[in-house]
C-alpha cells in the first residue's frame, strides 16, 4: 500500500479531456447527427458502445486504454480524421472517448431514432463503413455535453468550475464497488423486515412490483446478473426460468418509451431503471454495470418509494408522504445512522478508543450540540456528522453553479443562528466543547485534547466531486472563530463507501485514521481534491483483491444476523 512519492507536494486531480466532435471535424454547427446514424442498426450501436464501456468501467482514468480505443477507429476513417485523431491523442495524454454521460446521450440518440436489424440478421457488429459514423456520433454527444458544462462557467473560478464539471458525472464516473453495496443492502433489507410498518405495509408491494417473493430472491437475482456481467456485456439467460426472464424484463428498454431520450437529461434518468437492451428472447446487452450495481442498495430506496407512491401507501403517521425527501430522511434517521454508521465504526475502532459515544448516547446524557459520533483516541478527537442526503437531479444537472453550491451548503455546510448542517453542526459542537465544556463531565480526557478533526460522512457521491471539499472549506472559514490552542482541522468530507473500504485495515491498525487525515491535508493544500481521490490513488484495493480475512471481517456478522432473523 504505497504512499505518495512526495507526500508534501500539492495534490491536484488529473485533468482528463474528453474528445469532442470539434477535435476531429469542422462541421459541428451544421452536421445533422441523426442523419449520420439513421441507417445503422440500433442494436449494433448499443452493442459497440456497451462493449467498450465494459473495457474501461473498472478504471475510468486508464487513459492509456482510452487513447488506444480512440486510435482503434483509424483503419476505418478518412485520412483527415485519422490525422486529427493521432494529433489529438499525441497532444492530449489524459484523454478519453467513452464518458458515461456522453455514452448515455448516444444510447438515447440511437434509441430515439430506432433502426431495427434486417430480418434474419443476428449480427450485432458494426460494418466497416459504419465506424466513422459511430465515431462522429460519440464525439458529437461528448461535444454537446462538454459545451453544456462550459456554458455560463467562469473558468477563472477553479472551485466552481470543478464542481460544475464533476458533479453531473461523479455518480457513474468510477465503477460502483458491489461489495460496498452488499454491505449496506443486507442490513437494510433486514431492517425493513424487522420493522412492522415496512414489513407489513411497504415490502409486499415492493415485492409485487419487482416480481419476487422476498428480498433474498430480489437480491440473489440482481447479484447473479451482476456476476454474469463480469464475463462480458452480453447477458444470456437461456438457462433461466420464465420467472428469471420476467424479472429481467422489468429492466429492459421499451422502444415505445424512447421518443424523447435525446432531450435534456432524460436519457440517464431512464437508463437508471432500464439498462438492458434485448437482442433476442433470452439475451440482453447490459448498457453499464454501474446501473445494475445501483439496484443492490442505492436504487432500492428510490424503487421502494416508487412503490409507496404507486400504491398510495400512507406513512407511519397515516398521512401521505410529502415526497421522496421525507421518505429518505425517515430511512436515514431510522436505519442509516444506527445500523450503518454506528455498526461500522464500532467494528472498525473496537479496542482503539479512549472514548466513543454515539449521538443517541450523548443526547440521552443531555449534551448540547451532540455530534452523530464522538471518538477520542489519545489526545486526538474525531467528530462525525453523518449526512445521508442526496442532491436531486434538478440540482445535479443544473447549469446554474450558484444554485448547485447553495444546495451543497444547505445540505452539508450551513451555520446560522437558527440552523446548522454538516460542517456547521460540527463547528457548533467544537464551540460547545471548547468554550462551554460540554463534554468535560462525560469524557475528562477531552481536557487534554490537542487535535480536533471534524468529519462529514456522506452517502451521495456528489459530495465527493472535485471542488466540493474546497467549497466547504471556504465556507467554513467564514464561521465564527474558536479559541482552541491545539490543531483544529478544516472539515473533511468522507464518502461512506471509502470508510467501508478502509475499515479492515483501520481495524488491524495497518492504517491509522489520524495519519490518513493529516497526510491528506498536507498534500492537498488547495483542498480541491476529495478525500476519496486521495484514498483511491494511495490505498484503494484493486478490483477483486480483497483478502479472505477481509471478506469475513466485513460480511460474517451481517450475514449471520440476517440468517438469524
Amino acid at each position: 500500500m504505497g504512499k505518495t512519492k512526495n507526500k508534501y507536494r500539492d495534490f491536484f486531480p488529473p485533468i482528463i479531456v474528453c474528445v469532442g466532435y470539434r477535435d476531429i471535424c469542422d462541421d459541428y454547427e451544421t452536421v445533422k447527427i441523426k442523419e449520420v446514424i439513421k441507417n445503422i442498426p440500433t442494436a449494433a450501436i448499443i452493442n459497440f458502445i456497451a462493449k467498450n464501456i465494459n473495457n474501461i468501467l473498472y478504471s475510468f482514468s486508464d487513459t492509456k486504454t482510452q487513447r488506444q480505443l480512440i486510435r482503434d477507429f483509424c483503419p476505418y476513417v478518412k485520412t483527415e480524421i485519422k490525422k486529427r485523431i493521432w494529433s489529438f491523442t499525441r497532444n492530449t495524454p489524459k484523454c478519453i472517448l467513452y464518458d458515461t454521460y456522453g455514452c448515455c446521450l448516444l444510447f438515447g440518440l440511437s434509441l430515439q431514432n430506432y433502426m431495427p436489424l434486417d430480418e434474419g440478421d443476428e449480427d450485432l457488429e458494426l460494418c466497416k463503413d459504419e465506424y466513422e459514423k459511430v465515431l462522429k456520433a460519440i464525439t458529437y454527444c461528448n461535444q454537446r455535453w462538454t459545451d453544456e458544462q462550459a456554458e455560463n462557467t467562469d473558468l477563472s473560478n477553479l472551485v466552481k468550475t470543478s464542481i460544475k464539471i464533476d458533479i453531473p458525472i461523479i455518480e457513474f464516473k468510477n465503477y460502483k464497488d458491489f461489495r460496498c453495496q452488499i454491505y449496506k443492502a443486507i442490513p437494510f433489507f433486514h431492517f425493513l423486515e424487522s420493522d412492522l410498518y415496512y414489513s407489513k405495509e411497504v415490502l409486499p408491494y415492493f415485492y409485487i412490483d419487482k416480481k419476487v417473493n422476498n428480498w433474498q430472491e430480489y437480491f440473489n437475482r440482481i447479484f447473479n446478473l451482476y456476476a454474469q456481467s463480469l464475463q462480458g456485456h452480453i447477458l444470456d439467460v437461456s438457462n433461466g426460468t420464465d420467472e428469471d426472464v420476467a424479472f429481467f424484463n422489468q429492466f429492459k428498454i421499451n422502444i415505445d418509451e424512447c421518443s424523447n431520450l435525446w432531450e435534456g437529461h432524460k436519457a440517464i434518468n431512464y437508463f437508471r431503471n432500464h439498462f438492458l437492451f434485448q437482442t433476442s428472447d433470452r439475451e440482453f446487452i447490459l448498457l453499464n454495470a454501474n446501473f445494475l450495481v445501483d439496484k443492490l442498495f442505492q436504487g432500492v430506496k428510490f424503487d421502494i418509494f416508487n412503490s409507496i407512491f404507486k400504491h398510495g401507501i400512507l406513512n407511519k403517521r397515516r398521512k401521505n408522504y410529502s415526497g421522496l425527501p421525507e421518505f429518505l430522511g425517515e430511512i436515514g434517521e431510522s436505519f442509516s445512522e444506527p445500523h450503518l454508521l454506528y455498526a461500522l465504526m464500532s467494528k472498525t475502532f473496537v479496542g482503539q478508543c479512549d472514548a466513543i459515544f454515539t449521538g443517541v448516547e450523548l443526547k440521552a446524557k443531555r449534551v448540547t450540540a451532540e455530534p452523530d459520533l464522538y471518538i477520542r483516541i489519545g489526545k486526538s478527537l474525531f467528530l462525525f456528522e453523518f449526512k445521508d442526503v442526496t442532491l436531486s437531479d434538478s440540482i445535479r444537472y443544473s447549469s446554474n453553479i450558484d444554485k448547485i453550491t447553495d444546495e451543497i451548503c444547505k445540505k452539508i455546510c450551513l451555520y446560522t443562528d437558527k440552523k446548522r448542517k454538516g460542517a456547521g453542526q460540527l463547528h457548533y459542537t467544537v464551540e460547545q466543547i471548547v468554550n462551554n465544556h460540554s463534554m468535560d463531565a462525560i469524557d475528562n480526557g477531552v481536557l487534554s485534547v490537542e487535535n480536533i478533526f471534524p468529519i462529514i460522512i456522506t452517502t451521495d457521491r456528489a459530495y465527493s466531486a472535485i471542488g466540493v471539499q474546497m467549497h466547504v472549506v471556504n465556507e467554513f472559514s467564514k464561521f465564527p472563530k474558536i479559541n482552541f490552542r491545539g490543531f483544529y482541522a478544516t472539515p473533511i468530507i468522507m464518502d461512506f463507501d471509502t470508510l467501508i473500504d478502509l475499515s479492515y485495515r483501520l481495524n488491524r491498525r495497518e492504517l491509522h485514521l489520524e495519519s490518513l487525515l493529516l497526510d491528506y491535508l498536507l498534500i492537498n493544500k488547495t483542498r480541491l481534491a476529495p478525500f476519496s481521490n486521495y484514498i483511491e490513488d494511495n490505498y484503494k484495493r484493486k478490483k477483486g483483491k480483497l483478502l479472505d480475512n477481509e471478506i469475513r471481517y466485513l460480511f460474517d456478522d451481517i450475514v449471520k444476523d440476517a440468517q438469524l432473523s
